[in-house]
C-alpha cells in the first residue's frame, strides 16, 4: 500500500453529514470514506479525460468511414440508374421491331406506370415486418 499523506479541506455541513452517515453505515472513519471518494473521483476523471482525447479521433474515423460508405452508395445508385435506363432503351428498341412504334410506346408507358404504382405500395414482406399501421389497411 502506498504511503498516505494528510490532506485538509473544507466541506459544507451537508457533505460532512453525508460522509459521517456513510462512514457509520460501513464501520469506517470519515477519513477512510473521504479518501475512497477522492480516489474514485480522480480515477473517473482520468478515464473521462482519456475518452476526451479519444473522442475526436473516433469521430474522425467514423466520419471518414461513413463518407466512404456514402460515396459507395452514391456510385451504386448512379450505376443502377444507368443500367436501368440502358435496359429500358434496349427493350423499347426490341418492342419497336416487334410492334408498331405507337404500340411500343403504349407498352413502354404501361410498364412505366405499373412500376411507379408498385413502388407506391409497400411490399407484402415489408408490411409484415413493419406490422399494422394506424389508418392504413
Amino acid at each position: 500500500m502506498p504511503a498516505k499523506t494528510k490532506v485538509t479541506t473544507w466541506v459544507g455541513r451537508d457533505v460532512l453529514r453525508s460522509l459521517r452517515d456513510v462512514a457509520a453505515a460501513h464501520h469506517l472513519t470519515v477519513s477512510q470514506v473521504a479518501s475512497e471518494i477522492l480516489e474514485r473521483g480522480l480515477r473517473e476523471q482520468a478515464e473521462t479525460a482519456g475518452l476526451g482525447l479519444l473522442g475526436p479521433a473516433i469521430e474522425g474515423v467514423v466520419k471518414r468511414e461513413v463518407g466512404r460508405m456514402s460515396d459507395r452508395l452514391a456510385h451504386l445508385l448512379a450505376r443502377t440508374a444507368l443500367e436501368a435506363a440502358t435496359a429500358r432503351r434496349l427493350v423499347f428498341q426490341i418492342l419497336i421491331r416487334q410492334f408498331t412504334a405507337e404500340e411500343a410506346r403504349r407498352l413502354n408507358q404501361a410498364a412505366w406506370t405499373g412500376s411507379v404504382d408498385s413502388l407506391r405500395k409497400p411490399a407484402q414482406g415489408l408490411q409484415e415486418l413493419l406490422g399494422p399501421r394506424d389508418g392504413v389497411p
